[in-house]
């Protein structure tokens, strides 16, 4: 019988650092798809399965929360469509993957990308001329 023994109770993680822990996978997975220049797929807050060619990850401006500005072409089509590029919260997607489908690096409509980026985290290459 140990007479001395003392149990340390470690606290388990609050709800917040959970949230935090899987914002930093989010966002480590988002960034390697885009050095890779791979297309990811995800559920959204509602629960649809999505599918895109993520371009920019980054800070909003004003809110500072993590965005994903991406180009939704799936089915694939012939030709770039302006109405195509999403702005996507990271903090409310979830089931995120890299796909191995290969992502163009080029898309028209990049130049507004940077409108309410203030900080870039990833971009696909030759796109940081947008962030200068």
């Amino acid at each position: 019988m140990c007479k001395n023994l003392v149990i340390l109770v470690y606290p388990t993680s609050t709800p917040m650092q959970q949230q935090e822990e899987i914002l930093g996978k989010a966002i480590y997975i988002i960034a390697k798809a885009i050095d890779r220049h791979s297309a990811i797929v995800f559920r959204n807050a509602n629960n649809e399965r999505q599918v895109v060619e993520p371009f920019v990850l980054g800070l909003q401006k004003g809110t500072n929360n993590c965005i994903l500005k991406c180009y939704r072409n799936f089915p694939i089509q012939e030709y770039d469509n302006n109405d195509h590029w999403e702005t996507i919260e990271i903090d409310k997607i979830h089931g995120l993957q890299i796909m191995p489908v290969r992502a163009k690096s080029n898309r028209n409509g990049y130049d507004k990308l940077q409108a309410d980026v203030e900080k870039v985290i990833a971009c696909v290459s030759g796109y940081e001329r947008v962030f200068a």
